[in-house]
């Protein structure tokens, strides 16, 4: 699904999340990001979409004053000993390499990612 996401999505620049939800089942973390984000497999136009972020191991979200956390302007997405991260708010090292950065205002750690798509929300 991680590939998937990648495919279409790419790094998710120039988006903007809509909606953050975290819920607990038990033991079981889930997080639902909605997202507005261009689609590279349909003309780079824009789609809303739901991303889930289930068996959440961690996660980290900054929202300060004056600061927009919810504005994106790349982010790195990985898969590391069946760990997936997604830091929305990465490093940026030379021209095209991006390294997760510890201090990220949006950072998942989770072990399974899906997504679907769904009616645009007008901005």
């Amino acid at each position: 699904m991680l590939n998937e996401i990648q495919n279409k999505y790419e790094q998710f620049s120039d988006s903007i999340i809509l909606k953050f939800e975290y819920f607990t089942r038990g033991a079981s973390k889930e997080i639902i990001v909605t997202i507005d984000c261009m689609n590279k497999l349909n003309d780079y136009k824009y789609e809303t979409i739901k991303l889930s972020f289930n068996d959440v191991i961690s996660f980290r979200f900054i929202e300060n004053e004056n600061e927009a956390s919810v504005s994106i302007n790349e982010a790195l997405l990985i898969k590391e000993n069946g760990v997936l991260t997604f830091d929305f708010f990465p490093l940026r090292l030379g021209a095209s390499t991006l390294k997760e950065n510890k201090d990220s205002d949006l950072i998942i750690r989770c072990k399974d990612v899906s997504y679907v798509k769904i009616e645009r929300v007008s901005l």
